[in-house]
C-alpha cells in the first residue's frame, strides 16, 4: 500500500509499484527492530520511516512515485486541443468585424429615420393650408450635424380631393461596400 505518494509498502500488500529489489527485499523476511529500537513495518534500515515507526513524508533520497494513470499529457494530445480550440475561436473572431459593420449600419438606419420622422411631425403641427411653404423652410435638404444624410420632402395631393401625402424619403451611408440606403416615410393629412 502506498501511503502519501512516497511508496511505502505494508507486508499486507507487497505488490505495487516500487520495483524489484524492494520487493526482494520484502520477501527476505519480517521486519527486523531499527537501530532505534522500533520495528519499521516494511524492511530492515528504512530510512523512510520516522524515529516513531511512521512513514516519512519527504521520502528521503527518492521522487514520489505516480499512479500509472496520472503521467500527464502527450504532445499530440496537446496539438489535437489546440487545433480543436482554434476551429472553434477562428470563426468567432472572423464575426467581429461583420457585427461591427451591422451595429454602425443599425445606427446609421435609426439617425434617417429620426430625420425622416421629424419632418413628418413637424408637417402635422403645422396648418394645412400652409403645409408646403412650411415645410420648405423646416426640413432642409441637408440635415444640419448629419454628415452624409439628404432628405428629400414631397408634398401631393390625394389620395381624395380633401388629403395631402407627405412623403420622407432620407438617404444615408450604407454599410461598407453597399453604396447608399434610403429610408421612406409618409403620411396623410387632412384639415
Amino acid at each position: 500500500m502506498s501511503i502519501a505518494g512516497v511508496g511505502f509498502t505494508s507486508p499486507a500488500n507487497p505488490r505495487n509499484a516500487l520495483g524489484k529489489r524492494r520487493r526482494a527485499r520484502l520477501r527476505a523476511g519480517p521486519a527486523q527492530p531499527t537501530p532505534g529500537g522500533i520495528a519499521c513495518p516494511s524492511v530492515t534500515g528504512c530510512r523512510r520511516c520516522d524515529t516513531e515507526g511512521r512513514p516519512s513524508v519527504t521520502g528521503i533520497g527518492r521522487r514520489p512515485e505516480r499512479p500509472l494513470d496520472a503521467r500527464g499529457v502527450t504532445l499530440v494530445e496537446l496539438l489535437v486541443a489546440l487545433v480543436l480550440l482554434a476551429v472553434a475561436l477562428v470563426p468567432l473572431a472572423a464575426s467581429g468585424p461583420l457585427a461591427m459593420q451591422a451595429i454602425t449600419g443599425g445606427g446609421a438606419r435609426t439617425a434617417a429615420m429620426l430625420l425622416a420622422q421629424q419632418c413628418i411631425e413637424r408637417a402635422k403641427s403645422l396648418k394645412y393650408d400652409g403645409l408646403r411653404a412650411g415645410l420648405a423652410s423646416s426640413c432642409s435638404p441637408d440635415p444640419e450635424g448629419y454628415a452624409g444624410f439628404t432628405r428629400a420632402l414631397t408634398v401631393v395631393p390625394g389620395p381624395t380631393e380633401t388629403t395631402t401625402t407627405v412623403t420622407v424619403e432620407v438617404g444615408y451611408p450604407g454599410p461598407a461596400g453597399m453604396g447608399r440606403a434610403v429610408v421612406v416615410v409618409a403620411t396623410i393629412l387632412s384639415p
